[in-house]
């Protein structure tokens, strides 16, 4: 009987220690890709930021000129071209699925808003559900919106979820 309590003993504690090493597995698998993102947005973030917000300057030109002859922002970017744009520029490499512009609506106070949803690699959240680059023309920003925290970026603010 008391070898059998041994081997029992035995077979509970090889079946803990296999459970702690599945743990420690798990943790280390989210950590250290989680510390090399984190490292990776450090050093690529700010030059992809300073590129959308370069990329941006004559879309945002072209909407003020738009509203001052018009005195209403356009509907659409599309309505840009071709009289204050020749093309609705490409998005920038920060950008998930190009730019967004919004009258009114997503904008809240603002009369229009431009932004990009950026891409995760960009993200300082490797687990979030995407971060918002925007661009108010008050140069007014909540400190929640977009589902997300405010990080004041030169004219712009980005939203970390």
């Amino acid at each position: 009987m008391l070898t059998y309590l041994k081997i029992l003993r035995g077979i509970l504690l090889g079946i803990g220690l296999l459970i702690t090493c599945a743990i420690l597995m798990v943790i280390l698998t989210f950590t250290i890709p989680t510390r090399q993102h984190a490292r990776r947005v450090r050093e690529v973030r700010p030059a992809a930021l300073r590129e959308a917000m370069r990329d941006g300057a004559p879309v945002i030109r072209a909407i003020e000129a738009y509203t001052r002859t018009e005195k209403h922002p356009p509907a659409t970017l599309q309505a840009l071209v071709p009289r204050y744009l020749p093309a609705v520029p490409a998005a920038p490499r920060l950008s998930r699925r190009g730019w967004h512009y919004d009258v009114g609506r997503r904008a809240g106070t603002e009369k229009w808003c431009l932004w990009l949803r950026v891409r995760q690699e960009y993200q300082p959240n490797r687990w979030s559900f995407g971060d918002d680059f925007t661009y108010h023309p008050s140069g007014k920003y909540a400190k929640y919106d977009h589902g997300g925290v405010l990080e004041p970026v030169g004219m712009w603010g980005y939203y970390n979820e």
